[in-house]
């Protein structure tokens, strides 16, 4: 069960504790995996030290990663555009997962948001962004299409994590009134 209210400025959500639990270990992977492709980035490339931004050379191969970068910046972008927006989309999301997993209770399952539009939305995008994420790794299959009712029972475990993550984005969306958005 997921539930949201506002208290003197704060939104606030009760949602079960084993979840909360599950949810800050998967965000201190995520911000792991964001960590080793940024460390990926140099500026060993033509007007790298002139312009000093440290940029991916070549698009990543991992899956989750090549899943949450289609869902920020499309396909039908060239790759070099792709390349060079990855690294502030990439820099902005490690940010908002550390704000996310510093939101998070380490006991207990109330979240307590600061009631700012902004930092909503970054919750949302770093829960849709962490979905894509988790899909990619454990239940790509599910990216394309819903999960067969006769998956094997820890498919559908993960499905149900997953279908979780946009359940608390969906009624968060829905009692702020900002919406979500894709993933």
């Amino acid at each position: 069960m997921i539930k949201w209210h506002r208290d003197d400025g704060v939104v606030v959500g009760t949602l079960e504790p084993e979840r909360v639990a599950w949810l800050r270990s998967r965000l201190a992977e995520f911000h792991a995996l964001l960590d080793w492709r940024l460390s990926q980035y140099t500026t060993d490339y033509p007007l790298g030290e002139v312009l000093g931004i440290a940029l991916p050379t070549e698009p990543t191969d991992h899956p989750p990663l090549q899943a949450v970068l289609r869902m920020h910046v499309p396909d039908s972008e060239p790759a070099e555009v792709r390349l060079w927006w990855e690294p502030e989309l990439i820099g902005g999301l490690r940010a908002a997962v550390a704000d996310a997993w510093r939101n998070l209770p380490t006991e207990g399952g109330v979240v307590r948001l600061a009631d700012d539009p902004q930092r909503l939305r970054a919750w949302t995008r770093v829960l849709l962004s962490l979905r894509i994420a988790y899909l990619a790794t454990w239940v790509p299959e599910a990216l394309s299409a819903p999960l067969p009712e006769d998956a094997p029972a820890d498919q559908r475990r993960r499905y149900d994590r997953a279908c979780w993550l946009r359940a608390v984005v969906d009624t968060l969306g829905e009692f702020t009134g900002l919406g979500a958005s894709r993933g």
